[in-house]
């Protein structure tokens, strides 16, 4: 086989084996949250202090029981014994700071994680979601996820919702639309909103670059060759 020909095949395997890469994703922890329900019964930022996380920063932790310094819960909106959060409260809105630019297209979401024996807490936990991306204080309309988020509870692990598209943002704003609430009973359960751990996910930067600009080496590489070769009347 000729060493043109040997260069072209080398040539057609960078190509496919760059183009059959998995690009990482990269998680991101927010840098600041705000409530506006705040003040809450506990605090938003325990949303994104990889506070109860098993391992902090991985979508393979599993989270603790919910505890005041480890989740976040809204207070009851229809005061002591109230049933339903919704009937007398508006949506929460949570704002996140994700402290840079980033095209995300997922969420990574630890549901409020009572005990397995506390089914009826586990109402308080979010149901459905909708989100805006802003850059610079300046959102888009609300994005509807229409997959419910699953009940939580303690040692599990996130659950991963995709937007369907990747979004330009330094700020998402969450505004839960729904608890786990169903009607039944009159407290003790669905008079709260609450939520454990929030983070993003983003294409990997660092991949998309470094695959790129190897395989715009390797290409400049073999052309020059094939240029060298043909020039000098070989093949």
């Amino acid at each position: 086989m000729s060493r043109v020909n040997v260069l072209r095949i080398a040539l057609c395997v960078a190509v496919g084996s760059t183009i059959g890469q998995t690009v990482r994703a990269e998680l991101i922890t927010p840098k600041t949250v705000t409530s506006l329900t705040a003040p809450d019964y506990w605090l938003a930022s325990n949303l994104i202090d990889n506070s109860g996380l098993s391992v902090a920063n991985s979508l393979d932790a599993t989270h603790a029981e919910t505890t005041p310094t480890n989740a976040w819960v809204t207070n009851q909106s229809g005061g002591q014994n109230s049933s339903d959060y919704y009937a007398a409260g508006q949506p929460p809105v949570l704002t996140f700071g994700l402290g840079g630019l980033y095209n995300i297209d997922s969420i990574a979401i630890w549901n409020y994680s009572p005990r397995l024996d506390a089914p009826a807490t586990a109402k308080n936990c979010t149901k459905f979601i909708t989100l805006a991306f802003g850059v610079d204080g300046v959102f888009g309309n609300d994005v509807p996820l229409p997959t419910p988020l699953i009940k939580g509870y303690a040692g599990e692990k996130a659950q991963v919702l995709s937007f369907g598209r990747a979004y330009l943002a330094n700020t998402v704003r969450m505004t839960i639309t729904d608890n786990w609430y169903d009607g039944i009973g009159t407290a003790g359960g669905g008079d709260r909103v609450g939520l454990s751990e929030v983070k993003f996910l983003a294409p990997e930067p660092s991949s998309l670059l470094l695959t790129g600009s190897g395989l715009l080496g390797l290409v400049c590489l073999i052309f020059a060759r094939l240029h060298a070769y043909n020039s000098s009347g070989r093949n």
